[in-house]
């Protein structure tokens, strides 16, 4: 019963401190061998990061990343992914830890884009841009700004602007 359950989701751990998480590879060849075999979350975040959608299992077969842990391609927020191209900063508005926020243009509106710092290392904020989309998309309420667009690289979040709003 509980291999049934594995087969149908990806299946994730974590280990007994629980500093880190695991996905199960759904590749073929783990498939068919004796146990499952588990990736650390911590691989997949870097190779999205990276702007790669496959983890080469074994070094050898390509799976596509979505397919063991669609939370980390943020397959469900895929409609909201738009090319840089089309956004339009035009004055930065303040600045954080890890990004700045400029006042600019998407879809011909003006918007607040949140711009994460090239000079961190993807590896360190891609997860916390990954949690802050994840939140971000699940508030809807008159009283927050709604998340509206987001670019995968630069890693950007495009939301509502707030004349005389708080950053």
């Amino acid at each position: 019963e509980l291999q049934q359950i594995i087969d149908r989701e990806p299946a994730f751990y974590c280990d007994d401190d629980s500093t880190s998480a695991f996905a199960q590879c759904v590749c073929e060849n783990c498939k068919r061998s004796d146990g499952p075999k588990w990736i650390p979350m911590q691989e997949l975040e870097e190779t999205v990061a990276n702007g790669k959608s496959f983890f080469h299992c074994d070094g050898e077969y390509a799976v596509r990343i979505d397919m063991i842990a669609p939370d980390i391609t943020m397959t469900n927020l895929s409609h909201m992914i738009v090319d840089a191209s089309q956004l339009n900063c035009i004055a930065k508005v303040g600045e954080g830890g890890f990004a700045s926020v400029y006042y600019g243009t998407f879809n011909e509106k003006f918007m607040a884009i949140k711009k994460l710092d090239k000079n961190d290392s993807l590896a360190e904020t891609f997860p916390e841009f990954r949690k802050e989309v994840l939140l971000m998309a699940g508030l809807q309420h008159p009283n927050t700004v709604g998340l509206n667009a987001l670019c995968m690289s630069p890693l950007c979040l495009v939301t509502e602007f707030c004349m005389f709003g708080d950053l």
